[in-house]
C-alpha cells in the first residue's frame, strides 16, 4: 500500500487519494483504488486561503515590542510606591505580560488555525480563512484582570464582581467558539449573539453597579473610575464589530484584522493601565491596600518604603 501523499502550500495540505491494491478471486489485481481522505484532513480538491500577511505580521511585532517595553515600565512604577499599594500594579503587570506572550506567539506563527469562512472564490474553490485563536487565550486571562482592577478601583461588592467576571468569561468562550464554528454559518452568528448577550451583562456591571459603587468613594476615585470605564466602554464595542467584519464575515483582510485588534489591545490595555496606575493617588484613603502578610515575610517588619527595602 502507498502512504498518503499531499501538496504543501503555505500551511495547509492538499491530500492526494490514497493508492492501495485490490485482490480479485483471480489473483492480485493492481489498478488503483481512491479511498476517503482520513478523519480531519481536506478532500483533494483545490481552495482559497486568506491569511496574514507581511503588514500584518510587522503589525504583531511592533505591538509585541509595545507590550514587552509596558512591562518594564510598569515594574519601573510599581518600585516607586510602598508594597501596600502595588495590587493595581500587580493586576495591571499581570494583564502587559499576557498581551506580551500571547502578541509574541502570534508573531512566531502559533496559536492560529485556518476555518471555513462559507464563502466561494471566484471559481468556486471553498475559502478558508487564517485564525488567530490565541487572541482569545489572551482575553480568557487580561479581560477579567482588566474588570478585577475597576471593580476593586470602584470598590464594588465581591458577589457583583464574581458576577460580571463570569459573565465575560463566557463571552470570550462563546466568541472563540463562533470563530472556529465551521460547521454551520447560522451556528457561527448564533454563537456570536450570545457572546453579545453576555457582554451586555458585562456592560451592565460596569456602567450601573460599577457607577454606583463608585459614587460613594472619594471625588479621585470617581474621576479615575469614570475615565477608566468610560475607555473600556467604548473600546470593548469595538472588538465585536471588528469580529463581525473579519472572522464573521470575513468582509476584510487578516491584515487589517491584526491591526485593528491590535490598536484596541495597545488602548484597551496599555493605555488603560498607565492611566490607571499614574492618576490613582495610591495613598491609604484612595487605594485597595494589601494585607502585610502578602507583602512581608511572616514575623517580619511593618511596610516599609521601596527604596529602602527592595
Amino acid at each position: 500500500m502507498e502512504f498518503f501523499k499531499g501538496h504543501v502550500t503555505g500551511t495547509l495540505t492538499i491530500p492526494e487519494p490514497i493508492h492501495t491494491h485490490t485482490h480479485t478471486h483471480g489473483g492480485h489485481h493492481h489498478g488503483p483504488t481512491a479511498l476517503p481522505p482520513p478523519p480531519g484532513h481536506l478532500p483533494p480538491f483545490h481552495v482559497h486561503r486568506e491569511h496574514i500577511g507581511r503588514s500584518g505580521m510587522r503589525a504583531l511585532w511592533v505591538i509585541f515590542a509595545m507590550f514587552t517595553i509596558s512591562v518594564v515600565l510598569t515594574v519601573i512604577l510599581a518600585k516607586r510606591v510602598e508594597r501596600k499599594f502595588r495590587l493595581f500594579h500587580l493586576i495591571t503587570g499581570a494583564i502587559l505580560v499576557c498581551a506580551h506572550a500571547s502578541y509574541l506567539v502570534m508573531a512566531c506563527g502559533m496559536g492560529v488555525t485556518y476555518v471555513r469562512t462559507f464563502k466561494h472564490a471566484a471559481d468556486g474553490a471553498p475559502v478558508l480563512r487564517q485564525v488567530f485563536y490565541a487572541r482569545y487565550v489572551d482575553w480568557a486571562i487580561t479581560t477579567p484582570l482588566l474588570l478585577l482592577d475597576l471593580c476593586l478601583l470602584a470598590g464594588v461588592p465581591k458577589i457583583q464582581t464574581v458576577t460580571i467576571i463570569f459573565a465575560d468569561l463566557v463571552m470570550i468562550l462563546m466568541g472563540l467558539f463562533a470563530a472556529l464554528q465551521q460547521g454551520s454559518e447560522r451556528s457561527r452568528w448564533f454563537m456570536y449573539a450570545v457572546s453579545n448577550a453576555f457582554f451586555l451583562v458585562v456592560l451592565y456591571g460596569v456602567v450601573v453597579n460599577g457607577r454606583q459603587a463608585a459614587s460613594l468613594q472619594a471625588s479621585n476615585v470617581k474621576r479615575v473610575f469614570n475615565v477608566t470605564s468610560g475607555m473600556t466602554v467604548l473600546l470593548w464595542i469595538g472588538y465585536p464589530i471588528v469580529f463581525a467584519l473579519t472572522e464573521g464575515a470575513a468582509k476584510i483582510s487578516v491584515d487589517a484584522e491584526v491591526i485593528a485588534y491590535g490598536v484596541l489591545d495597545v488602548f484597551a490595555k496599555i493605555v488603560f493601565g498607565f492611566y490607571l496606575l499614574l492618576a490613582h493617588s495610591h495613598s491609604d484613603g484612595d487605594s485597595v491596600v494589601l494585607p502585610e502578610s502578602w507583602t512581608e515575610p511572616r514575623g517580619g517588619s511593618r511596610y516599609g518604603a521601596i527604596a529602602s527595602d527592595d
